[in-house]
């Protein structure tokens, strides 16, 4: 996303710095603080959704919006997933993020990928992403 545009310069900075689950909280308070005769021009909704998919990738976000089986977003779905060690480690964070992220207005999540082909330089990564919104 290349844009000239001071305002939107700063917009995106604000935007993508937000702290997890505030990027609508913030963007509401940019709304009000941006004239009415400014706004279709400095936060059309492509520019807005481009920095929300960039803010989502780059906050770890994008793994709630993934998880389709209430917080695991494993390495292919975790009941097709062959290798033990993803398969056991999935379900230690899926009971880790029900008994420590279960509370009201909290969303979690992870996602679990080995890199590599599972060979003796191979690594698992492990993402958990929470947000909680009041």
């Amino acid at each position: 996303m290349t844009n000239n545009n001071p305002d939107q310069i700063a917009i995106k900075d604000i935007l993508t710095s937000s702290p997890p689950g505030q990027f609508d909280q913030i963007l509401t308070s940019l709304r009000s603080m941006i004239h009415k005769s400014k706004e279709a021009e400095l936060l059309n909704p492509d520019f807005i959704t481009a920095l929300r998919s960039d803010w989502e990738e780059s906050s770890g976000r994008s793994i709630l919006a993934a998880a389709t089986d209430g917080g695991s977003n494993s390495d292919g779905d975790a009941a097709e997933c062959t290798d033990e060690s993803v398969q056991l480690l999935t379900k230690s964070m899926d009971d880790y993020l029900a008994r420590h992220f279960s509370s009201a207005g909290v969303q979690a999540a992870q996602k679990i990928v080995r890199e590599n082909d599972g060979g003796a330089d191979s690594a698992i990564s492990v993402t958990v992403y929470a947000e909680r919104i009041d």
